[in-house]
This record gives C-alpha cells, sequence and structure tokens, in this order.
C-alpha cells in the first residue's frame, strides 16, 4: 500500500510548521513527504538558514520532498474564474521551477467542496499533471461508487478535447484523514500510538499491525488493482512532526515483518504510476462533481453565494489584475519594474477555497480584503506612471505630466468607490478654462464599445472625443437609494463626510481600440454645441396597463398595476417572450427535531421550499432619453432594483451594497453571446442592478434572497451553468409538485426518458413512472433537499476599472425556439427548479453557523461609529498628443471567437501570451470552428525574436509534456494522449 504525508490545513501549511520544528523527511524507511500550497512554503523558505534551504533543495531532488498541485493555493472550484485559477497555479509553478527546477506531476484538490470540469482538464492536463487527487463528493455518489469500484476514475471534463485531455482522478473513500485509529497528532486525546518496547507491558504491536491490515484489506476492496494510499494529516496537523513520523516508521516496520500488507512511504506520482502500471482498465467521468452534499440535508451550495461583495470585489480586482499587466507589456521594460507583482500573492491567495467561496471569519475575510486593496494601489501606482508615458508623444515620464492616481492633489483619480456613486474628481465643479479628461482602456482583442457613467454635480456639460468631436450624451439623476449609500458607505470606509452627493450620472458611449486606450473630454457648456439633456425619475401614472421602456430594438414591458416585468421583444430578432422577474426569500433553516442541520456559510437549507416573495406590487419609476431608458423599482425597504453603475470597484472592505448587474440576453437559438450592456439605444441586451440589504434580522429568522425569472418556454426541467466561466454542462433538476392528496416529482433525463415518482395520502408506497436511472450524470440521486440540492454555481464577466467585458454567460434556458441567458458580476447560484423559469440567489444573511469549520454566523455588517447595518450588497487635464492608440497592427483585432487570456511580462526577460478559444465544439455553428491569429499584427511595432509554446502554466515546454496512456472500461485499446 501507499503511505502518503499528506501536508495540509486551513490556517497553516502542517508541512512547514513540521519541517521548521526539525521535522525534515530524511529519516528511516525512504520516508517522503508531499507538500502543496506555496503562498504559505515562500513565507518559511524566506525564514531559513542557508543550510537549512540546502537540506531541503537536496530532499526535493531526490524525491523525498514532492509539490503536489504546486499553486499558490489549494483554490476553490466554484467561486472562481478560470483565469484566476491559471494565475495563481502559474504563481506557484514558476516559483518551484525557479528555485527547484521541479514540474509538479500531480493535481491535490483535496478539500473544496464539489469539483469542476475545468479543474480535471484545463488545471490537470492541461498542465502536464498526470492524476487529480481529492475527497470531497456526494455522500451518495461516494457508496456507488465504493460498492462498484469505481472512485477511481479517467476523467474527460472537456466535450472538446475528449480523450485528448484526460486525467486518471483519485477519490478519497472517506475524506482526507488517516483510517480511525491511525492519526497521531500529539494533542489528540485519542491517539494509540505504536508501542513496540518489548519490556513495557502496554505493548502493542501485534493489535496494531492486525488494525493496519484490516482497514488495508477494507479500502482494497473497494477500488481496483492491489495499490491503495492513505493521506496521512487532516486539519491542523503535525504540530509535532515527530510524533508522526516515529509511529509511522514503527508500523512501516512491524507490517511489513508481519508481511501479509507491504507499507512504504509514498506520494501522489508514485501512487499513480502504480496504478498506470497495473495496466488496469477504469471507468470514465464526463461531467463534473457538482453540487456536494455530505448527508442527506447538507447540500454545500450556500457558499455559491456567501458574502457576495467579497466575490465581487475578488472578480474586480481580477480584471484590473488583466488589464494592469497588459499596460505594463505596452510600456516595455523600465526602470518601474515589474509593478504589477504587488497584486500576485493577495489575488493568489484570494482564490484559496475558504477565500472567494466566502466560508472564512470575518476578520480572515476581512485580512483577504486588506491585502489586495494595498496590493491594488501599489499597482495603481506603476499604472499611473505607464499611462503618463503611453500617452506622453516623446514616452516622458516626469512627475510634471498628468498622473493618474487617487491621491490629492493629482489632477486624474481613479474611481474605486463608483459602485456607490462617489468620484471627488468628476463631481468637483468643471469650470469652462478646464476640462475633465476620462481615458478609457480597453483589454480586449476586439474593439469595444460601450457606455461610460460617471457622477457629476453640473447639469451644464458636453462630451468631447479625442479628435474633438461632440458626442451624444445624456445626464440621469441619481436616485435616492444611492445618494443614501454614498454619505453612510463613503464614512464607513474611508471616514469622510459626504454632505453632497452627486446629483447625476453623466453617460457617454465610448469606443476603444483593441488593447488600447482613448481619451474622453468633458467641459462646462457654452451655450453652442450643448449636447446632454437633463432626464429626472418621474413617478408613472398609472393611464395607462403597460409601459414599453428601450430606446433601440430591445423593449421591455411593465406592468403599471403591479410594478412588474412582463413581456421582452425585440424588433430586430424577432424574440417576443413573456417574462416576470420577482424578488423573493428563502427563510434559513436553524435545525429542527429531525435533523440539527442549519443554513450557513457553506450550507443551504431553506426552511421550506417555497419561498416568501418579496413584494407582489412594485412601484415603479421611469426615465426616458435619447440614450438609456430606465425602471426603477422598490420591492420591499431593503431590496431597490436600478440601472447599473459602470466601472465600479469597491474599496477593499468590500462594495458598499449587494450591489450587482444582471444582464438578460434574450435570442432567437443558441448565438454568440460576448456582448454585455445595458437597455441602451442600439443595444439588444437588457442590464439591471439591483441593491439589496441591510437584510432585516429584527425578527430573528436568517433570509436567503433571490431573484427569479418566469417565462412560458418549454424547457422540460433543463438549463445550463457555466464552468468556472470557460465551458457549460447541462444541468437537469427535479421538479416537485405538492397537493392534499398526492405529492409528484417529475425528472426529465432526456428529450426521451421521462420520470414521475408520486407519493399518495394515507398509503405506504410510492409510486413510479416510466422508472429510468441516473439523474446524475452517471449515478442514482434520492434528493432531500429539491431546492437546495438543484443549485449549482455559474460565473460571470470580468471587470477594469475604465471599460467592462463579458466572458461567459452564468445561466440559460433554451427551448429550441428561444434562449434566455443570464449574466451576472460575479459568482453566484443559481438553478431552474421549475420549466422555463430562472433563480439566482443574490445575498444571504444567516444567524445560524452550519457546523463546517467557519464558527461563526454569516452576518456581515458595517459601522460607522456605533451605527453597524448589515452589509448591503451596492480637476483639469492637457491635451494629450497620443490621446487614443491600440497596441495592435492599424485595422487588425482578434477573431470573435478568440480572447486574450494573459498578456504579461515575466521576471526571466520573457513574455507570456494565452489565447483561449471561446467556444465548445458543437457550441455554434458559425464560432465553433478553428480560429487562426496573426502574432505578427498581435504585436503591432514590436518584433517576435523567439517563440516557445509551453503548458498551461508555463513551466516546461509543451513538446516536452509526458502523458501517461489509460485503458478505460469498454474500449479496445489505449487512447493516445494529444
Amino acid at each position: 500500500m501507499h503511505r502518503g504525508i499528506a501536508a495540509r490545513g486551513r490556517a497553516a501549511s502542517p508541512g512547514v510548521v513540521s519541517w521548521a520544528k526539525g521535522g525534515l523527511p530524511q529519516g528511516k524507511g525512504g520516508l517522503r513527504q508531499g507538500h502543496q500550497g506555496m503562498a504559505f512554503f515562500q513565507r518559511w523558505w524566506a525564514e531559513q538558514l542557508p543550510n537549512i534551504q540546502a537540506i531541503v533543495c537536496k530532499l526535493v531532488a531526490s524525491g523525498q520532498i514532492e509539490f503536489v498541485n504546486g499553486g499558490w493555493c489549494m483554490h476553490d472550484e466554484a467561486a472562481v474564474h478560470y483565469i484566476d485559477m491559471i494565475d495563481q497555479t502559474t504563481l506557484g509553478h514558476r516559483m518551484i521551477k525557479k528555485q527547484f527546477n521541479k514540474t509538479p506531476s500531480a493535481g491535490w484538490q483535496i478539500d473544496p467542496f464539489g469539483h469542476s470540469a475545468v479543474q480535471a482538464y484545463l488545471l490537470g492536463a492541461e498542465l502536464g499533471f498526470n492524476s487529480l487527487h481529492f475527497a470531497r463528493i456526494d455522500y451518495q455518489d461516494r457508496e456507488r461508487r465504493k460498492a462498484d469500484k469505481g472512485l477511481e476514475v479517467i476523467w474527460r471534463g472537456s466535450r472538446t478535447f475528449g480523450s485528448s485531455a484526460q486525467i486518471f482522478t483519485n477519490v478519497f473513500p472517506v475524506n482526507y484523514s488517516p483510517p480511525d485509529g491511525f492519526g497521531f497528532e500529539v494533542l489528540d486525546e485519542d491517539i494509540m500510538p505504536i508501542q513496540d518496547d518489548l519490556q513495557q507491558f502496554d505493548n502493542n504491536v501485534k493489535e496494531r499491525v492486525n488494525d493496519f491490515v484490516a482497514a488495508a484489506i477494507a479500502q482494497a476492496n473497494v477500488t481496483r488493482t492491489t495499490h491503495i494510499m492513505w493521506t496521512m494529516g487532516d486539519d491542523f496537523s503535525y504540530q509535532y512532526a515527530e510524533s508522526w513520523f516515529r509511529n509511522m516508521d514503527k508500523l512501516i516496520y512491524h507490517v511489513n515483518k508481519d508481511d501479509r500488507v507491504h507499507a512504504l512511504y509514498s506520494t501522489p506520482s508514485i501512487y499513480t504510476d502504480a496504478k498506470h502500471a497495473s495496466n488496469e482498465s477504469w471507468p470514465v467521468k464526463y461531467d463534473d462533481y457538482f453540487p456536494y452534499a455530505d448527508a442527506k440535508n447538507a447540500y454545500w451550495t450556500g457558499y455559491y453565494s456567501s458574502r457576495p461583495t467579497f466575490k465581487r470585489y475578488v472578480r474586480v480586482q481580477s480584471g484590473y489584475y488583466l488589464a494592469a499587466r497588459q499596460i505594463e507589456f505596452l510600456l516595455g521594460r523600465s526602470s518601474l519594474g515589474l509593478f504589477t507583482t504587488s497584486l500576485e500573492d493577495p489575488m493568489g491567495i484570494a482564490q484559496h477555497h475558504d477565500a472567494v467561496s466566502g466560508t472564512a471569519k470575518q476578520h480572515t475575510t476581512d485580512d483577504y480584503s486588506k491585502r489586495l486593496a494595498l496590493g491594488a494601489s501599489k499597482v495603481e501606482k506603476g499604472v499611473n506612471i505607464a499611462l503618463t508615458c503611453l500617452i506622453s508623444s516623446n514616452r516622458t515620464c516626469m512627475s510634471s505630466v498628468v498622473k493618474f492616481s487617487r491621491e490629492k492633489g493629482d489632477q486624474f483619480l481613479l474611481c474605486p468607490l463608483l459602485n456607490i456613486s462617489y468620484c471627488p474628481s468628476t463631481e468637483e465643479t468643471i469650470s469652462s478654462a478646464k476640462n475633465l479628461a476620462i481615458v478609457a482602456y480597453n483589454p480586449l482583442g476586439w474593439d469595444r464599445s460601450d457606455f461610460i457613467r460617471v457622477p457629476v454635480n453640473d447639469e451644464n456639460l458636453v462630451v468631447k472625443s479625442s479628435d474633438g468631436t461632440i458626442i451624444d450624451s445624456q445626464l440621469v439623476e441619481v436616485d435616492s437609494v444611492s445618494r443614501k449609500l454614498a454619505k453612510f458607505y463613503v464614512k464607513a470606509y474611508l471616514g469622510i463626510k459626504t454632505d453632497k452627493p452627486p446629483r447625476y450620472w453623466l453617460i457617454f458611449q465610448a469606443s476603444v481600440p483593441p488593447m488600447g486606450w482613448n481619451s474622453y473630454y468633458i467641459s462646462r457648456s457654452t451655450g453652442t454645441g450643448h449636447n446632454s439633456t437633463v432626464y429626472v425619475a418621474t413617478m408613472v401614472s398609472p393611464s395607462n396597463d403597460m409601459v414599453e421602456v428601450g430606446p433601440g430594438p430591445l423593449k421591455m414591458s411593465f406592468s403599471l398595476a403591479s410594478g412588474q416585468l412582463k413581456r421582452i421583444f425585440n424588433s430586430v430578432s424577432g424574440v417576443d417572450l413573456p417574462v416576470e422577474q420577482r424578488f423573493f426569500w428563502y427563510r434559513s433553516n436553524e435545525g429542527d427535531t429531525v435533523d440539527s442541520q442549519a443554513s450557513g456559510a457553506y450550507i443551504f437549507r431553506p426552511n421550506v421550499t417555497k419561498p416568501t416573495i418579496a413584494s407582489s406590487s412594485v412601484p415603479l419609476k421611469v426615465i426616458h432619453g435619447p440614450l438609456i431608458n430606465e425602471v426603477h423599482q422598490q420591492f420591499n425597504s431593503w431590496i431597490y432594483q436600478l440601472p447599473p453603475v459602470m466601472a465600479s470597484s469597491p474599496s477593499y472592505r468590500g462594495t458598499a451594497a449587494a450591489r450587482r448587474s444582471v444582464f438578460i440576453v434574450p435570442s432567437l437559438n443558441p448565438s454568440f453571446r460576448s456582448s454585455v450592456t445595458r437597455l441602451y439605444k442600439n443595444k439588444e441586451h437588457a442590464e439591471v442592478e439591483y441593491t439589496i440589504g441591510p437584510i432585516p434580522i429584527d425578527d430573528d429568522i436568517g433570509k436567503e434572497v433571490i431573484t427569479r425569472l418566469t417565462t412560458n418556454m418549454v424547457t422540460n426541467g433543463i438549463f445550463y451553468t457555466d464552468s468556472n466561466g470557460r465551458d457549460f454542462i447541462k444541468r437537469v433538476p427535479l421538479k416537485v409538485i405538492r397537493g392534499p392528496l398526492v405529492d409528484e416529482v417529475h425528472q426529465q433525463f432526456s428529450s426521451w426518458i421521462y420520470q414521475i415518482t408520486r407519493l399518495y395520502k394515507n398509503k405506504e408506497h410510492a409510486e413510479v413512472e416510466y422508472t429510468i436511472r441516473n439523474y446524475r450524470e452517471d449515478w442514482d440521486l434520492q434528493v432531500t433537499q429539491p431546492v437546495a440540492g438543484n443549485y449549482y454555481p455559474p460565473h460571470t464577466f470580468l471587470s477594469s476599472n475604465t471599460l467592462t467585458f463579458q466572458v461567459n454567460l452564468g445561466v440559460y434556458i433554451a427551448d429550441g425556439k428561444y434562449e434566455l441567458s443570464v449574466l451576472v458580476d460575479r459568482a453566484v447560484g443559481a438553478s431552474s427548479i421549475q420549466d422555463g423559469q430562472l433563480e439566482i440567489m443574490l445575498h444571504r444573511r444567516i444567524l445560524k453557523d452550519d457546523s463546517r469549520g467557519v464558527g461563526e454566523p454569516l452576518d456581515e455588517v458595517v459601522c460607522v461609529d456605533q451605527d453597524c447595518q448589515g452589509l448591503t450588497d451596492e480637476t483639469s487635464s492637457k491635451s494629450y498628443s497620443v490621446a487614443k492608440a491600440t497596441m495592435m497592427d492599424a485595422n487588425y483585432s482578434l477573431p470573435d471567437n478568440v480572447a486574450i487570456v494573459t498578456l504579461q511580462n515575466l521576471d526571466d526577460g520573457t513574455t507570456l501570451l494565452r489565447l483561449a478559444h471561446l467556444f465548445q465544439a458543437g457550441e455554434d455553428p458559425v464560432y465553433s470552428v478553428v480560429a487562426k491569429v496573426d502574432l505578427k499584427k498581435v504585436f503591432g511595432k514590436r518584433t517576435i525574436k523567439e517563440l516557445t509554446e509551453t503548458n498551461l502554466s508555463a513551466n516546461q515546454k509543451k513538446s516536452e509534456m509526458k502523458k501517461l496512456n489509460w485503458r478505460v472500461v469498454g474500449a479496445q485499446k489505449v487512447v493516445p494522449p494529444r
């Protein structure tokens, strides 16, 4: 058997702690140690003397220390975006390569709460990994796999790449702990050390060897081949490493002497090689491992939406980090060095499975946020200088030239609190002698045209493009909810009292070239050429039954009687779809006499399956204008819906409001889905923003808030969510119908397999019609939580501080004629509980802990002086010589189905470029094709001296990647690697 020493832990890395206490693996029996988290390792490494570093280097070279996973952290797989997964993994892998000249070959995701298909092929096979190991899968799925010896599979997570991107996947039979009785933490009251001194009365070698053999045989009975692996570690273990190593040395010696089982120190890569050498055939896995449940009323689907403000902040900083690295490249190698590295560490740590997931304690989440804010602040200084250089005609980088920062006295400022309508530089009075310059940067590989919104106080303003042409603009009054939020949260975050929040949003359309910038100038109107018109929100009088909104071909109809959305139609595409949108909240279950399990940061357990409606009748305010139409809806005292704020970026503590944007995209059949806009002129998408909170708890009830879109589409219960913002996966939920005489459960397994299960009053049997197996893709499912058990984690788009761009859809439904897509601005939980319906969880405030490790309720508050509230989820310029420019050749852009993922200067003098095809095989008849990119045109005037294709984390050449061939059940021959 293989005995892996899995150094891991939530608070610190036990492997690192043990080494610091003299537990370096250089003892008996070829002792080996695995380590996965490079963030903690690097902190430890920097403190070591050269002689200790030399010992570690020797042990790594000999294979006694193996880096598994090798990322900066063990990232989450539900709430994290694939670009952030790649970035944090690359940071760790390049550190390992630089310090030890090693490339990890095994994925070690033992603790995330469910596992994505993208993790398997993109963050597994495409990294050069030969195996992936983890513990957490649904408890029902685990038992079925144990019975079928199917815990270990060949996972083909991509329908595009299929077997060419497969990976051997090992699911542990219990958890990531050792078998009962074989944990040797010195402070554990139940520790059973090995006493092999024959002179002692408590000698227990025979008993311990028998226990060992029995546990080994039990595990061997649920897996294939004669090789098994034990993970010898747990949370907060190895505080005294000697206790573990001494007892394991004794066990290995005495077990091998007994000779019924052979034991050895091992690592995931050695174990994988042994499995591969057996020439066994393995089951194939295609979909993902979501959602995850560890008990019948414990679905870990709550964390998909926990701490929505922090999720949004991570996503915003991700977009800023992506754009800043491009600007750093555009500047070229300079005395600034690699100024974006200040965000590497905090962004990497933020992807941890207890960070972006929203499952850390409040003070820990605050620390994550603070580190992100400090890192972004340092990067911002470099960006300011870089932009100064780029805009200057002679590339002058002098302090006398305009700076782009938020420091007092500078002429230009970035506005990280636009999401609460706060930007001092744009709110100041603009005189007729001075202009306000807005510089928009586009990190996309295509031309980008979008609307920019800036808060102002002057209504006599005009906007000019970089060539001096007056462009159309519109003023919209800032609503009272936003003004109130600005007062409270500016004081909370900045300690500044704002008596006069901005009066208006100034809106204009910006056009920016690919990977380039454009400048716009706002000045006071001189009376001629004035192009803005003030449109003040007014309450609509119910003179008609319906009100139609939309300045372009896309229209929305709202009922004046109920204030609710009723219809979306598009005169160009022919879409005409009845749609109703409402807000609800589920009452959080606090545990009951049947099951004490409560809803919490991890777990979503509603008290009932039917949520409480926020309001049946909603007051409407409608604003019409030449560029934008707005509809404002007040659903209750703490849910307000209005058009969103562009380029929002929260302070480090989180956004002032769980203020969030949702993009509603109706279309005829599946089509290209890349443009994300509001309900603007000439745009065919509607954008909705809502402010939720503070969620009231004076009734002592935890609340989990959702919005629900209801259509008449016949979707057969099927909907689609994305996998880490990369691919789409088909989901098939349950439909539950309850009544006084009979309850029914409807399941649509495919277009031709449909099952109805009926339970009658006063009957002790269940009736099943058209019985078919496999509700989940590859295993039987009995859902005890029909709501929580059907939630999945869709993702969103990235945002820079200038332009916002969408990289994937969050969730959609389709019925052959129409497709309704919803895009959100951070990771959320979503489902389709009823046919033709989409449900998205937006915010949660819970009064009980779910007993999964956080140790406190999910009850976020923000305080100003003694006033604490629940968190609500919402100068002059010069005339530049280079006001508009792009890195690419003129008139060139990337194909519509290709995106730039990374453009980054590395510390070895090279530049890392990643491109991504946006469509899966068969997803779209036009865009699911091979695309060609002209790199010479992408890099414009720069010369490419050498081009090397690498693996995804850039730590080895693509040609040097060695993939193992695996036999699969049902295959006639070995599947060759790509």
